[in-house]
This record gives structure tokens, sequence and C-alpha cells, in this order.
């Protein structure tokens, strides 16, 4: 469903990154109060695990749950950004928390972060880091 965020091309890319990099941080230092700020009410969390990592079965709906979720994984888990990467145009990061990593993004409506999108896939994971040690070959 679409709910009027940007998909695709963001006429503000500045704003977009700037959006990103405090969701990021706040996830690494664990400030509830900043990830409040930054999701909108209906936010959803969609994580892709593709059966061979540990990941949400199901989407996470609403801006609380999100922060609820995020916030368990933070008391079990330190979550580190390990690289800033571009996914799909928009500024991504790989992340690193507990035993795996996990390749983060947003989509936004606005000032607020409208979805997040979490891949943990292992074999998706295989690929990208491929193409990452690829372009630092070339």
């Amino acid at each position: 469903h679409n709910r009027g965020h940007t998909r695709g091309f963001d006429p503000q890319p500045t704003e977009h990154c700037h959006l990103f990099e405090r969701f990021t941080g706040a996830l690494e230092t664990g400030d509830l109060d900043a990830l409040q700020d930054l999701l909108s009410s209906d936010a959803v969390a969609y994580s892709d695990g593709g059966g061979k990592a540990r990941a949400a079965p199901h989407p996470v709906v609403g801006g609380d749950k999100v922060i609820a979720f995020f916030a368990a994984l933070r008391r079990h888990h330190a979550i580190h950004v390990d690289r800033r990467i571009e996914v799909n145009g928009q500024p991504g990061a790989l992340l690193w928390f507990g035993r795996q990593y996990q390749l983060l993004s947003v989509d936004r409506t606005g000032d607020k972060i409208c979805e997040i999108h979490s891949i943990m896939n292992p074999d998706k994971l295989k690929y990208l880091c491929g193409q990452l040690t690829t372009e630092h070959t070339n």
C-alpha cells in the first residue's frame, strides 16, 4: 500500500539523508525518545530473514510497536553501523548486531519515517558483500 511516502526519486535527498542519520544514531545509542520523534505513528518495520536468520516473522505495525521492537533488540545486542551504503538510490547502512549483519533502509513521509526495511537473509547479504568488495577492487 502507498500512504503517500516517498519512493524512488526523492526530491529532497538531503533531508532523507539527515533523517536516516538521526535514525541510525538513535539505534546505536538506544535513544528511544529520538526514535519516537523520528517515526510516524503508523510506521511499519519489515524484516527479511529468508528463513535462515532471526527476523520478525510479520511486519511490526505502529510507531510504538516499532520502538518496542528495536528497544528489545538493544536490550539483547549492541547495534553498530558497520558501513553506510546506498540502497535503491536512498541512504542505507549495513548494521552489525548480535551475531549477524542487517541491511537497513527507510522510507519517509515528510519529516517522519514511515517504513523501515531490514534484510538479514544471509544469501542476500552475501551477494551484497560480494558487490561491495567488487566496488572496492575496481
